[in-house]
């Protein structure tokens, strides 16, 4: 994404099979929810993190396909809805997220490439309740306007570039 650098200091999150087919998001939220205890912390950690799903390497589905992904993700969004302003907007894992919150209506394979289509009408619904909750915790620890400006402003550039290809 050229719209903003990379993160110095990302936080790269391996969130292995078996963590994610026993739905087990206890971990994550031990290493998640720390950062959104202070100002200070909620503001070291901006845009750091990205992760990646160990052992679906061989599975050619994408990853907001797989049932067992979805419902992880899914879960641990109950628990850590502040995706928005922790995810970093420069791969692919703020879209999987919104990826995976979003019901699929069908999925389609041609020519070796699988073309998956949302249910029409639910993209506002998901992006509403992410910026609810970070503007929640904007707004209890005090982060002003302007803070709350910049990481709009990133999650609108992203989710204009990578949803729209």
């Amino acid at each position: 994404m050229k719209d903003f650098p990379a993160p110095k200091h990302p936080l790269m999150t391996l969130l292995d099979r078996q963590m994610v087919e026993a739905c087990d998001v206890t971990a994550m939220a031990e290493f998640l929810l720390p950062m959104t205890e202070t100002p200070e912390s909620i503001r070291e950690y901006a845009g750091r993190i990205g992760f990646a799903f160990e052992g679906y390497d061989d599975d050619s589905r994408e990853l907001y396909v797989i049932p067992e992904v979805r419902r992880f993700v899914r879960t641990l969004t109950r628990v850590f809805p502040y995706w928005f302003h922790f995810c970093n907007k420069v791969d692919e894992s703020l879209f999987v997220v919104m990826a995976c919150l979003l019901p699929i209506a069908s999925s389609s394979k041609s020519a070796g490439e699988v073309t998956s289509h949302f249910e029409a009408g639910n993209l506002s619904s998901v992006i509403h309740k992410l910026f609810t909750a970070v503007n929640g915790l904007y707004a209890h620890h005090g982060l002003t306007n302007e803070e709350n400006d910049l990481m709009t402003s990133q999650v609108s550039s992203y989710m204009n570039t990578y949803m729209n290809g």
